[in-house]
């Protein structure tokens, strides 16, 4: 599988990037600001997936907002939080930036 770069454009117009490398994840970007990166295992990504989800943002079903969630004990909000999904469409790590009501959850 070759390296890949790519970039989706969310509903407010914010740039997406994703970077693999033989299929499996090395970095994702907002704005090219690097985002945080959480339960990020050595897994292969279906990039073809980032599609749907930055169409359907913010309202990508396992996204939870963080006033849903209770107190800040479940880590940093942050105002976005867009997951990453292998090729049978299920989320497997989590690419999240920005502050904000989102949280990034481990699936």
């Amino acid at each position: 599988m070759p390296d890949e770069e790519k970039e989706v454009i969310l509903n407010d117009g914010k740039k997406w990037k994703v970077k693999t490398k033989k299929g499996k994840f090395m970095e994702a970007k907002l704005d090219d600001v690097k985002m945080k990166q959480k339960c990020i295992e050595d897994v292969e990504v279906d990039t073809s997936k980032m599609q749907k989800d930055a169409k359907d943002f913010p309202d990508i079903p396992g996204v939870e907002k963080a006033a849903k969630k209770g107190p800040p004990y479940l880590g940093p909000p942050y105002l976005y939080c867009l997951p990453l999904r292998n090729s049978a469409g299920k989320i497997v790590w989590w690419t999240c930036g920005g502050n904000g009501s989102y949280t990034c959850p481990c699936p």
